[in-house]
């Protein structure tokens, strides 16, 4: 089971502050109009800050992240674990984000 750490503010700040070096899995979630947060994208990485980060850069290329963090009031959860190919595939079956175009194993999700 995992152990999860939310922040409900998406930026450079809550980041740096809360996330660990280390490998996980993460997900970026958007506030809806109804005050409900909604999974938008899942995520892995050997080093998790550096990654929340490089999101938050104005050189991310997945256009769906970009736009949901420049439109609407986003945060984010993250998880260590060495086995987040696993999670990763796992997780996204649970949230079927619509900014995941590549499915872990490579193949893509149209």
């Amino acid at each position: 089971m995992l152990n999860w750490k939310s922040s409900d503010k998406y930026n450079s700040d809550a980041v740096s502050n809360i996330v660990p070096e280390r490998p996980g899995v993460y997900l970026l979630w958007v506030k809806q109009t109804n005050g409900e947060w909604r999974c938008f994208y899942v995520g892995k990485s050997d080093k998790l800050k550096i990654r929340l980060l490089e999101h938050l850069n104005s050189s991310e290329e997945n256009s769906c992240i970009k736009s949901h963090i420049a439109k609407h009031i986003c945060g984010f959860s993250f998880a260590e674990t060495l086995n987040s190919d696993e999670e990763e595939k796992k997780l996204i079956a649970q949230h079927n984000p619509e900014c995941n175009k590549v499915q872990p194993s490579g193949t893509h999700s149209f």
